[in-house]
């Protein structure tokens, strides 16, 4: 810049100072709309005070492309955008028209009709084929034809279509009825049985022999292995893990064994000591124990290597046994007088003043701990839907001498084995009961349960095994 004066010049230049200077006819013009702050260089358009490096005040429009580091703003602005142009990010549910445009769903795939909650699914969507008084739905869900010359009736409302030795009928109800199939198992000899325990599937059964040997069957009782690796006792009780690999015995007048390889090998578990044993106990994968003994109930959290004595218990004799849920926390235990639960694993326990006085046989357990049954010996079977507080009575069950019971993970099918009577099943938590006579009239000793109670193992006090398997089917 040179002095404009002294070069001989006649136009000074226009504007105060800091205004971009222009042509204006010939002449220096500036305004202060287009401003220069040469002290904090930055530009401004519409504005002399500029407080960015530029800082434009009034609309603009650009025609290229403009890049930024970043924009700042809430947006409210910002006309014409093109959801196809978002990449990331959330959209509102507030941004969403409250009622959707209709569409076809011609292009929505692999859709889960269980996650259907209301509605009416059309009768072409049931299956292939037409749904009409000419057809029938198969069994592979495929909509067939009839016989020439044949017409499905055309049934009321709630009545379903069967056929028949006689042809295709209506038919008003039909009733599902289950009924068990018992097969005495020979294999494993006529003595005189203590125990059985079975795997959450029952394939896996082991079974103790009062003055004798444990024996396993992996085949559901079809052959059965004698296992002389625990000795020849006078076993009392035993116990099986959900996959039966882990297995626990207890002998009277001698210590808890325990086998990690479904009863090839055991190991004496000296902790407790020596003792009279009524029950032992499991969780499903085995590493929580619980033995019911002539004294103070023992606990152990690691598969019978070291045991914990629980005072709170109370020395009682346990005549009734004990049960475990799934997950080894909840626990119950029964003498010949109450009846006592646990829900800490064993740390403190409550007696069940409600069913009051009785001589306690057999106690089992829902795998969540939540249901409990319980015979009297020469009495009812009692049941308890919420992990002992309150009982039922069962006098469907009928007034016997009880000795065990079994229970499915779900508590819904039971099974009880009475000494010197017939075993009794229910399909309805213990509301009513169906005897067994396939097995006959016998001192039964111990029954066990699959986990979905269809399988059952029973042993007598002298006799053979006996295995049971439940088929259900409707029946008008």
């Amino acid at each position: 810049w040179i002095s404009m004066a002294s070069s001989g010049a006649t136009s000074l230049p226009g504007g105060s100072p800091g205004v971009i200077q222009f042509n204006n006819n010939d002449t220096f013009g500036g305004n202060v709309k287009l401003f220069w702050d040469n002290a904090f260089e930055r530009l401004g358009v519409g504005t002399s005070s500029p407080a960015q490096t530029l800082d434009v005040v009034g609309t603009a429009a650009i025609s290229g492309a403009m890049t930024a580091g970043s924009f700042s703003g809430d947006g409210s602005a910002l006309t014409a955008l093109n959801a196809g142009n978002l990449s990331s990010g959330t959209i509102p549910d507030a941004r969403f028209p409250a009622t959707l445009p209709a569409a076809s769903g011609a292009n929505l795939t692999a859709l889960n009709a269980g996650n259907i909650s209301s509605g009416t699914v059309a009768p072409a969507r049931l299956g292939s084929g037409t749904a009409d008084n000419s057809t029938y739905l198969r069994g592979d869900g495929a909509w067939a034809g009839v016989s020439a010359g044949t017409t499905l009736p055309d049934c009321a409302d709630g009545q379903i279509v069967v056929r028949l030795d006689d042809g295709w009928v209506c038919k008003n109800q039909f009733t599902w009825v289950c009924s068990v199939t018992w097969t005495q198992r020979t294999s494993a000899g006529q003595r005189s049985w203590e125990g059985v325990a079975s795997s959450s599937d029952g394939t896996k059964l082991a079974a103790a022999v009062s003055g004798g040997y444990i024996y396993t069957s992996s085949n559901s009782g079809v052959s059965w292995t004698q296992r002389t690796g625990a000795g020849s006792r006078y076993w009392a009780a035993i116990a099986s893990s959900s996959d039966g690999t882990k297995l626990a015995a207890a002998a009277n007048g001698d210590y808890i064994y325990t086998s990690s390889d479904s009863g090839a090998t055991w190991t004496a578990r000296t902790g407790p000591g020596t003792d009279t044993w009524y029950g032992i106990a499991n969780s499903s994968d085995g590493t929580r124990l619980a033995v019911a003994p002539s004294g103070y109930i023992y606990t152990s959290s690691d598969s019978g290597a070291s045991w914990t004595l629980r005072w709170n218990s109370g020395s009682r004799s346990w005549y009734g046994g004990t049960a475990i849920s799934d997950d080894g926390a909840k626990l119950a235990a029964a003498t010949n007088g109450y009846i006592y639960t646990s829900s800490d694993s064993g740390a403190s326990w409550t007696a069940q003043y409600g069913t009051g006085w009785e001589d306690w046989r057999g106690i089992a357990s829902s795998s969540d701990g939540a249901k409990l049954a319980i015979g009297d010996k020469g009495g009812y079977i009692y049941t308890s839907n919420d992990s002992g507080a309150t009982w039922t009575r069962q006098y469907g069950s009928g007034s016997k001498d009880w000795r065990a019971i079994a229970s499915s993970s779900d508590g819904t099918r039971l099974a009880a084995a009475p000494y010197n009577d017939y075993i009794h099943t229910s399909s309805d938590s213990g509301a009513t009961w169906t005897a067994q006579y396939g097995p006959g009239n016998q001192y039964w000793r111990g029954i066990a349960s699959s986990s979905d109670g269809t399988k059952l193992a029973a042993v007598p006090h002298a006799g053979y095994i006996y295995t049971g398997a439940t088929t259900c089917d409707f029946f008008e």
